[in-house]
């Protein structure tokens, strides 16, 4: 079974006959299926062109089956291509893309089909490129293939699955820019990406290219290249819409077909390798001044972030322009995925207005305003793997300022916690425990009073300085910059009221596994959203810009399907005196009536507390 090609074309029949001339050449093309995507005219001189391109398309021969798609409305190259390729794979669990200006080798489709088969178990390896860069590989490389996290669109092969789970948008990037050691890293590697994905976000738009090169590096996965190009591209010759004239590409050398290619089972980024790449790509030095002075302004107006973040979280699979936003539900959830699962199975649950959120916290002398720029709603999805419910867009999670103006109140860091005596009760005294979002330390002090062997991490660094100055070991840092210098490190992870707040749950979850030693735990307290809190919709510190989503026992058991551990105990906080008081005034507002039902609600809670669900709900995880 040979994977189908795709191409994607407008009006340029001369590049369209060189591509599908060459790809015939290959010996597999009689037995290969191939789609042809023509985008409607943009304008009336362009329509004739167009139809010459698909009389073009009728006649062509050569492959097993030759299918036209062929647009009624112009959507232009980057979405012709996606919405195409989207579509074809629901059908085909891969598929080889190519661009009307790509010559290729008569190897082409050898190498495609062989590399999508091997390399279709190595979760490492995203996407496959036919194409590779006019560069000399090392003489000291003796591969037939290499992986880099750069991404090239010239003859692509794509798993169904795979790209389904990839990021196709700038996921986690205000945390990235103010990393340095993350952006001076990915500099390293690809100095042109920054740039081009800067230049993009300053125009409300992303780069499929540039976001995705970005989350391949954000995740250490990479596309697979051949050390000899199986394409050129001849679209440089000044008449493309996006290429200069540039005789290197035009004039390339490729493959001359021969068909032996051995593909490495142990592959991994070669230093020599990417040398070759970043000189290459190499960038000026007034160049790259602009793109850390981006950075410098972009960190330093963080309303504005949110504002340009949020705009482009509603651009589709990260291939659109701004004319691409659709404000039609049913075809915009598509473009939304799981902060768990990382994949677009969600569904729609209702919308909240931003006014009325601003409202809200108000009432506790909070302004919240600028998370919601330019927002007149934000809305709610459910992950239909897990039912975990989120909020939507998924950049609206509260700063250092923030929560510095929270913990003004004397019950937002409480000392004694119901779900603290439960964590402490799963832990033995030999194990070595972090615990994620430490915030005043009362869980690192009880633990410390019994011996163990604690380590505590926090973001607010004046919480760190009174604990430092206590002797407790806290680290000012955010998880994914301690991932890799503690991996599996710890005997237990936990965080008491923390997975509500963050935005990528996957992430959370996959680094605090990472950090855990084999048959370790990880113990997760949320607010349980089976309980009486699931009642209360006017509840601010329960919305964003402070908490993130809403988890539940459905949900929490749900992600042992999801990640690599396994579920070992679920414990249901009953209700607690100290809240009683929000108890009683949520019933009242939400049962007041003739019939006099609230009261009736509130005594038997005061009586049989112990029967009634409370606030948090705890999961004891085992890492597989």
């Amino acid at each position: 079974m040979y994977t189908p090609v795709l191409i994607s074309v407008y009006d340029r029949v001369d590049c369209l006959e060189a591509c599908t001339n060459s790809l015939k050449a290959n010996e597999e093309a009689s037995k290969t299926d191939l789609y042809i995507a023509v985008d409607h005219a943009s304008k009336n001189e362009d329509a004739k062109r167009i139809q010459n391109v698909i009389r073009f398309c009728k006649n062509i021969k050569g492959f097993n089956t030759v299918q036209i798609i062929e647009r009624e409305k112009n959507l232009g190259p980057n979405r012709n291509m996606r919405e195409a390729r989207h579509r074809l794979l629901k059908e085909h669990v891969s598929l080889i893309t190519l661009e009307d200006d790509n010559v290729v080798s008569p190897n082409f489709l050898h190498y495609m089909n062989g590399a999508l088969s091997f390399y279709g178990k190595y979760e490492n390896v995203v996407c496959v490129c036919g194409y590779n860069f006019p560069i000399e590989i090392p003489s000291e490389y003796k591969g037939d293939v290499y992986v880099w996290t750069g991404v090239n669109a010239y003859g692509v092969g794509w798993w169904r699955e795979k790209l389904s789970e990839t990021y196709w948008n700038y996921n986690n990037f205000m945390a990235f820019l103010h990393n340095a050691e993350m952006v001076s890293a990915f500099m390293n590697i690809a100095e042109h990406i920054l740039p081009i994905a800067i230049s993009g976000l300053s125009k409300g738009v992303i780069y499929a290219d540039a976001v995705l090169s970005y989350n391949l590096f954000m995740n250490k996965k990479y596309q697979l290249y051949p050390t000899v190009s199986k394409v050129r591209n001849i679209g440089y010759d000044g008449k493309g819409m996006n290429c200069n004239v540039d005789g290197r590409y035009t004039s390339q050398i490729i493959d001359t077909g021969e068909k032996k290619i051995s593909f490495d089972p142990y592959i991994q980024p070669d230093p020599g390798v990417y040398k070759k790449l970043y000189e290459f790509f190499r960038i000026d030095e007034k160049l790259k001044a602009e793109v850390y002075s981006f950075i410098e302004s972009y960190k330093n107006s963080k309303a504005n972030v949110k504002q340009s973040y949020c705009k482009n979280q509603r651009l589709n699979l990260g291939e659109t322009n701004e004319k691409d936003i659709d404000n039609n539900h049913n075809e915009s959830i598509n473009k939304i995925y799981s902060p768990v699962t990382h994949s677009k199975g969600v569904s729609f649950v209702r919308n909240l207005e931003a006014n009325g959120i601003i409202a809200e916290y108000q009432k506790y002398s909070i302004d919240v305003s600028k998370y919601f720029a330019n927002l007149d709603k934000i809305s709610i999805y459910e992950c239909k793997k897990s039912g975990y419910r989120f909020f939507y867009p998924l950049c609206l999670e509260g700063d250092g300022e923030f929560y510095s103006q929270l913990q003004r109140f004397p019950w937002y860091y409480m000392d004694d916690k119901w779900e603290f005596e439960k964590g402490l009760e799963l832990i033995s005294p030999r194990d070595c425990i972090l615990e994620i979002g430490c915030g005043a330390g009362a869980f690192l002090k009880k633990g410390k009073k019994l011996g163990f062997d604690m380590y505590g991490l926090e973001i607010n660094k004046f919480q760190c300085e009174r604990l430092w100055a206590d002797g407790y070991r806290v680290l000012n840092k955010e998880l994914i910059d301690i991932g890799d210098e503690f991996s599996e490190y710890f005997d237990v992870v936990c965080a008491f009221q923390v997975m509500e707040h963050i935005s990528d749950v996957k992430r959370f979850i996959e680094t605090s596994l990472k950090m855990l030693r084999k048959g370790g735990k990880l113990i997760l307290s949320v607010p349980n959203h089976d309980s009486f809190m699931g009642l209360d919709d006017r509840n601010a510190l329960d919305l964003p810009p402070h908490h993130m989503g809403m988890w539940g026992e459905k949900a929490l058991i749900a992600l042992e399907g999801i990640f690599k551990m396994r579920i070992n105990s679920i414990h249901i906080e009953p209700l607690q005196s100290y809240h009683m008081d929000y108890y009683e005034s949520l019933m009242n507002r939400r049962y007041s009536d003739v019939f006099n039902i609230a009261p009736n609600i509130i005594q038997y809670a005061k009586k049989y507390s112990e029967r009634i669900k409370g606030f948090s709900i705890l999961a004891e995880f085992m890492r597989g």
